[in-house]
């Protein structure tokens, strides 16, 4: 079998790191890559190079760079195999974990979840698909698979996780929760008193100046936050407790933007309220399930993934496949998680892009102003601050703070509480709905059963008084004929007695 030798010794040609040479192994000549293949033309017969930037070194050079985190040598690598073999199908799945920044195959369930993630992942498996072999197929079948599961397992911890959405909420000096009996507890004894003795509550939001309550039975409360002259001068002023039309009792979902109130009802439309320039119009709003709100505009996201914006212009038009929003601050900010765990985000302040493209298996998310926090599918909190938290299943953001309810019921946050003693909250979780329904119907039967009696009682009182004037009629009417009887006779109009003189009566003494 003939081989290729160097040019100057006749030594065996070995391919250096960088794969652009081969080298002598005995003079340490260098040749090129061109020189090389001019040299396989001139030998006759079969030819065999040694390690001559064979494809499996290549592919083995490639993994190892991958094992090591050397995301772009390892891209590197594979060019190289696809510059020797354009249709080499392991060579597009390499750099596709190079781009997906993946180890190895078994770190493929753990870090990825979606092929279409970047539309060069896309790219790079379709190619692979296409120049792969039958077993290969099977291989990437497998991929796919697991993909699918991933997001099968994201799609089950999200609805998990559906019942405890809107049951912590805060403000710039008070976090308002929701009990699992329906009661809502509070850190500020200065609020309105009337929030503290709401019942049958299952999701609570805060805007700046007020409070917005869900009731079990689908009705809304909305009040004035505190009793201050400022904030029922803001109610007034920008209508966002003006819910008294909404009366169908079919609302979903509440959420409290800065001066606004809006509903997500059964049928997937949205109602709202208030705004400071009457730009809070939802009208046209359809096949909603889910809303969000920030100071000044509303998100809605629609059944097939696509986002609505009503208040500012709205930045998403082009976002697809949303399964959950999250809007933020003064600034338009909107955070969209993908079905795949991955999210995406019009915030450009704060938050570097590359930190929101690393991020996987997510399944909620919480942002104030331009921050942006996160909550995976294993119940850690990835927080800007570096700070890790676990058990986590519900977060909320305010200006110095984020909160995060776990799922003994307890909450946690990431500085020191300056807005009372959370420390010694307990229960804070979804109501059981069902009770919860029971007891609010059975509450509503004993007011009715109530009042039923108290109006009886007062038709009773009412009756009585009917009958004591009646009474007190007919007798005047008796004594008034008497007195006309009397005086005909020539007797006392009073008591029918004799009269004397100057027509006194002897009986009663009275003067007629």
């Amino acid at each position: 079998m003939a081989a290729i030798a160097c040019d100057i010794c006749g030594g065996t040609l070995s391919m250096d790191e960088s794969g652009d040479f081969a080298v002598c192994d005995s003079c340490g000549m260098k040749h090129t890559k061109d020189r090389v293949k001019a040299m396989a033309q001139e030998v006759t017969g079969t030819v065999e190079v040694s390690n001559i930037a064979s494809v499996e070194s290549l592919m083995k050079r490639g993994h190892l760079a991958l094992e090591d985190s050397n995301w772009k040598q390892a891209d590197e690598y594979f060019d190289k195999v696809l510059d020797v073999n354009p249709e080499h199908a392991p060579a597009y799945i390499g750099k596709l974990f190079s781009e997906l920044k993946i180890k190895c195959e078994a770190d493929i369930e753990n870090e990825i979840v979606s092929f279409n993630y970047t539309k060069k992942g896309e790219s790079y498996f379709q190619k692979a698909w296409r120049f792969a072999d039958e077993q290969y197929r099977l291989v990437l079948e497998g991929y796919i698979q697991l993909a699918k599961n991933k997001v099968g397992k994201l799609n089950d911890a999200r609805k998990r996780n559906a019942k405890y959405k809107r049951l912590i909420c805060c403000d710039a000096s008070n976090i308002y929760g929701v009990k699992t009996s329906g009661e809502v507890i509070t850190t500020n004894t200065f609020v309105n008193p009337e929030i503290t003795k709401l019942r049958n509550i299952i999701a609570i939001s805060v805007g700046q100046n007020h409070f917005v309550g869900l009731k079990v039975n689908g009705s809304v409360i909305a009040l004035p936050k505190d009793n201050s002259i400022s904030s029922k001068k803001d109610s007034e002023k920008h209508g966002q407790c003006n819910i008294s039309d909404w009366c169908d009792n079919d609302i979903i979902e509440i959420v409290a933007g800065g001066y606004f109130t809006a509903g997500l009802k059964k049928n997937g439309k949205v109602v709202s309220t208030g705004g400071l320039s009457g730009n809070m119009d939802t009208s046209s709003w359809r096949d909603v399930v889910a809303i969000d709100a920030a100071t000044y505009h509303l998100v809605g996201l629609k059944s097939d993934g696509t986002i609505l914006v009503t208040g500012r212009d709205n930045p998403c038009k082009e976002w697809r496949d949303i399964v959950a929003i999250a809007a933020s601050g003064e600034h338009s900010v909107a955070v969209g998680l993908k079905n795949d765990g991955t999210i995406i985000s019009n915030s450009s302040y704060s938050i570097s892009k590359d930190w929101i493209s690393q991020l996987r298996d997510i399944i909620d998310v919480c942002a104030y102003s331009d921050v942006i926090n996160v909550l995976k599918y294993d119940g850690t909190v990835i927080i800007n601050e570096g700070i890790t938290w676990v058990n986590i299943v519900a977060l909320c953001a305010d200006y110095n703070s984020l909160y995060g309810l776990k799922s003994d019921g307890t909450v946690v946050t990431t500085k020191d509480n300056n807005k009372g003693d959370i420390a010694s909250w307990r229960n804070i979780g979804p109501p059981d709905k069902k009770n919860l329904f029971n007891k609010a119907q059975d509450e509503q039967r004993r007011a009715e059963e109530k009042r039923t009696r108290q109006e009886e009682n007062q038709r009773k009182i009412e009756q009585r008084i009917r009958e004591e004037k009646q009474r007190k009629h007919e007798e005047e009417q008796l004594r008034q004929q008497w007195a006309q009887y009397w005086a005909s006779q020539g007797l006392c109009r009073n008591c029918g007695g004799q009269l004397g003189m100057f027509k006194k009566c002897k009986a009663c003494l009275s003067k007629n």
